[in-house]
């Protein structure tokens, strides 16, 4: 059986123990400490753990058979005892949960919105095992009347940027109303959106021991039962004593917390009707089809795009404060996570016993994830490039070599073999070394994430990289040795350009900032709240600052940067906001300043007039994504590439396509060389263009992954290739 993973959290701790199952592990606790005693799970336990697992003194253990136990002890001394002595255990190790990692899963589809809200409530110290921090997922649908579910309809959707108080205008100016007439600590809502209560409102047919424990021994009155999705919902709107949102199981088929499979006797409604199973929308047959399409409405692009809305407000900025006030999202001061330890700030018994008590009432909030505004998932189904095989070094050098000399060669390109020997660390050990044109200095790699950007300083001496492991290096030229390693921003670093003559470059993020970063102070200059989604690149030309983002904008920016200047540069001004339809993948702008060039996920090409704000024109230039997009060194011409494998040439004066050609291997990155183009693969391939024809002049394999961003001095005869294999390339011009 797989061994149970285990974390340390600030709140609580999660265990996992190289043992069989879950009595084993027990059976070890038991034996480490005699203090805790794990006897049969009764009421009065259920209702001590939810106050005790407020003050730090709970233990929580998972399997990855899904199995898990929560213990809570008598003191968070006793509790940090067991911790010490479990982590002694031979055989048991800490494993830390990657938020900035899943988060960057979740914005490029590589986990589901469900898992991804599943992760922050872990990590927020939210526990099936505890009704008092229970898992919250959102209310996603609005119609729960139709006798048809439309998704692609926006009022079927509740708006995600709200919290549930302020759906309803109406009752909201109640709950503001009554805030101005408070004194001492303010709050807008009274309740709270997940409380023990709510929880076991939803869970009263598959738990009802634990809500006759709540109730005293008896059920609710049947009018305050759960009976009716849809006047549940109506409840959530209009009553000022229930803004509550939903849980994990109402996206979990088959849905058996909707049905009264055991019969219990939950009494008759004054309407007349009996509460039995749940009544269901028209649109739902039954309980498997309704959480079924639950699930399926909380994973489709309408939600996607606006889920980072919802997780602002449970999860992140909007959470508290300042920004809780303005987005309407303020609760009692008693339901934060810094009302917790009670047991410190109230000495008095009586005091203690009655706040206690208010705490399990009002339920809790969610630990703070997020300080900034939470990125903006990337929406597009286009697939992805196949990850690569992993293979021994001997295959792979064997099949490097077998295509190192495709494609002919012209007179004025000549194939050229380097004599250095690779260092031992250096990984393009065994690859051919040679490409018509080129020597290849070095090979290295530098980075433990995709490289996105790599870029030349000013005099040649240095290369500058950025990457999905959220740092930006600079690296010598000539050896390839690092000369500084910079930590920017908490999420993944996409772009980057070199401002005029300086040792400062300018860095976009997926965290919807744009940074200028002096490499030579090593510190961040000044950053730029720039989109309201990741910013995918940056341009900078002759004063003018270009910015491109999922949130379907480019942005011109006048920001005449003088390195002569003292102190602080003044911050870009935004002279000019592109609108998209889709988000925006590539940029690039002439070198006169006067035209940009956009590339979309929808696979369009658009040329802009900056002055005018006005599109010159617009292609359906590929079938999805369009990966690069470059304007010809004297701006007649705009190459693009995109994922369905077209390179593609449009003249910008006649307004029209000029050439088209398919490869059988996308590139994602092109970089003019004069009369010719330096074009990276999507297989880790570069390839040397006719920039008349697109045909092949000469190519060469030389990472072992798609070629992410090309950089080139045609004076210093110097080119710099970065790519997935998380590889800096340094080649000499011949």
């Amino acid at each position: 059986m797989a061994p149970f993973s285990f974390v340390k959290k600030e709140r609580r701790l999660v265990f996992s123990l190289n043992y069989g199952n879950i009595d084993a592990v027990l059976a070890k606790i038991v034996t480490l400490e005699r203090a805790v005693k794990l006897g049969k799970k009764d009421q009065n336990l259920l209702i001590e753990n939810i106050v005790q697992s407020r003050q730090n003194e709970g233990l929580e253990l998972f399997s990855r058979g899904g199995q898990s136990i929560f213990l809570v002890l008598s003191s968070t001394s006793k509790r940090n005892s067991l911790y010490d002595k479990l982590v002694g255990v031979r055989g048991v190790s800490l494993q830390v949960p990657d938020l900035t990692d899943a988060t960057q899963k979740w914005q490029t589809g590589e986990i589901s919105n469900y898992d991804y809200l599943m992760f922050l409530n872990f990590v927020a110290d939210r526990s099936f095992n505890d009704i008092m921090q229970y898992p919250v997922l959102p209310w996603i649908l609005a119609d729960y009347t139709s006798t048809t579910l439309d998704l692609t309809k926006p009022d079927t959707f509740r708006d995600l940027s709200k919290p549930i108080g302020a759906l309803n205008e109406e009752r909201l100016t109640f709950f503001k109303d009554r805030y101005a007439e408070m004194s001492g600590r303010k709050f807008l809502y009274g309740t709270h959106y997940s409380a023990p209560g709510y929880v076991l409102y939803y869970l009263v047919r598959t738990a009802p021991e634990y809500l006759l424990c709540l109730q005293n021994g008896r059920f609710d009155h049947p009018n305050r039962l759960f009976h009716s999705v849809s006047r549940t919902w109506d409840n959530v709107l209009t009553d000022h004593a229930d803004v509550k949102e939903l849980i994990p199981e109402f996206y979990q088929p088959p849905g058996d917390f909707l049905l009264n499979f055991q019969g219990l006797n939950l009494g008759i409604r004054s309407d007349g009707d009996r509460v039995n199973d749940v009544i269901l929308p028209p649109w739902a047959k039954n309980a498997r089809e309704f959480t079924s399409k639950c699930l399926e409405s909380l994973e489709c692009e309408y939600v996607s795009e606006r889920l980072h809305n919802w997780i602002d407000l449970i999860f992140g900025y909007k959470q508290q404060g300042t920004e809780a006030m303005k987005a309407n999202n303020l609760f009692h001061y008693l339901t934060y996570e810094s009302s917790a330890a009670v047991d410190h700030q109230f000495l008095d018994p009586a005091m203690k016993a009655a706040i206690e008590l208010q705490i399990k009432e009002f339920g809790q909030t969610p630990k703070q994830l997020f300080k900034e505004p939470h990125p903006k998932r990337r929406t597009n189904s286009d697939p992805k490039p196949p990850e690569p095989k992993i293979e021994t070094e001997r295959e792979l050098s064997r099949e490097l070599s077998s295509t190192a000399s495709i494609g002919s060669f012209s007179e004025d390109w000549v194939f050229v073999q380097t004599d250095e020997a690779p260092p031992l660390e250096d990984i393009s050990k065994g690859i051919a070394s040679t490409c018509s044109g080129l020597k290849l200095r070095k090979m290295q790699k530098i980075h433990k994430d995709i490289i996105s950007c790599v870029r030349l300083s000013h005099d040649c001496k240095s290369v500058y990289t950025v990457s999905h492991d959220k740092l930006l290096k600079v690296h010598g030229v000539n050896d390839v040795s690092m000369i500084g390693s910079f930590s920017i921003s908490s999420l993944p670093l996409s772009s980057m350009t070199v401002l005029p003559s300086t040792r400062t470059v300018a860095v976009g993020s997926w965290d919807n900032n744009v940074y200028l970063y002096s490499i030579e102070y090593a510190s961040i200059i000044d950053s730029c709240y720039a989109h309201d989604s990741s910013v995918t690149c940056v341009c900078y030309k002759n004063g003018r600052l270009v910015t491109g983002s999922w949130d379907s904008t480019v942005k011109v920016w006048d920001f005449p940067y003088d390195k002569n200047s003292s102190g602080k540069p003044p911050p870009p001004n935004m002279i000019a906001e592109l609108d998209h339809d889709n988000e925006v993948t590539s940029l690039d702008i002439n070198n006169d300043v006067t035209l940009v060039a956009s590339g979309v996920s929808d696979g369009y090409l658009a040329v802009w007039d900056i002055e005018h704000e006005a599109k010159e024109f617009e292609f359906k230039a590929h079938d999805n994504d369009v990966l690069s997009v470059t304007f010809s060194p004297d701006g007649s011409s705009v190459c693009t590439t995109g994922a369905d494998g077209f390179i593609k040439l449009f003249s910008v004066k006649e307004r029209s396509e000029s050439i088209a050609v398919k490869r059988e291997e996308a590139y994602c990155c092109v970089v003019w060389l004069q009369s010719q183009l330096l074009a990276g693969g999507m297989n880790g391939s570069l390839s040397l263009l006719d920039s008349n024809t697109l045909n092949i002049i000469s190519t060469i394999k030389n990472h072992t992954d798609a070629i992410t961003s090309i950089d080139v001095s045609l004076n210093d005869n110097i080119v710099v290739t970065g790519g997935k294999d998380k590889c800096l390339g340094v080649w000499s011009l011949v």
